[in-house]
């Protein structure tokens, strides 16, 4: 999550920047699915990490989150892809060499907020890669583990503790009395 923090910093960073040049180098519709893409990953990582503090992980369904993640890194991809072929199209270099004739020094800059933003859009995309993978593969062993039951041992009987381990707490609005016989 603040890898991708990061990643809408330096796109902030990056328009503001480029507004103060009145958009003399423009941004394209690509960047603003990008900007979508950050708001939309961010809000999943969030709502992700609420959940996983609240102990309510939908640990059930491991299938759903990793088609969910999937098809989130695939729109990274795409969008990454795309965006590396726009600014490889551009008439500013992508590197920044000093030697470069720039119109104007600010154009320096821009180009700096420009290779920012690519290395971060692939440093997240790497790392959201990497996320996905593990938790596929510990996803894999969890459902494997719920899948195939143990025949060589015995079945195990619960306590009476653990069946009322989930059970709802009372609170003074739903209080149960007790009923002596």
């Amino acid at each position: 999550m603040s890898l991708n923090l990061v990643c809408l910093g330096a796109f902030i960073a990056k328009y503001i920047y480029l507004r103060q040049l009145e958009f003399q180098i423009p941004l394209n519709k690509l960047e603003y699915a990008y900007l979508g893409l950050i708001m939309g990953t961010l809000l999943k990582d969030v709502t992700f990490t609420c959940a996983m503090l609240r102990g309510s992980m939908n640990v059930l369904h491991p299938r759903k989150q990793i088609i969910i993640h999937s098809l989130l890194l695939i729109v990274w991809m795409v969008i990454t892809g795309l965006y590396t072929k726009f600014e490889l199209n551009q008439k500013l270099p992508l590197m920044c060499p000093s030697d470069f004739d720039y119109e104007k020094p600010e154009f320096m800059t821009a180009c700096k907020f420009r290779r920012l933003s690519m290395i971060m859009m692939w440093s997240y995309a790497g790392a959201f890669g990497l996320s996905v993978l593990s938790v596929w593969i510990c996803f894999k062993n969890m459902s494997e583990d719920y899948d195939e039951p143990n025949s060589s041992s015995p079945p195990r009987t619960t306590t009476d503790e653990e069946k009322f381990q989930f059970a709802p707490k009372l609170s003074k609005n739903n209080f149960i009395s007790p009923i002596s016989s």
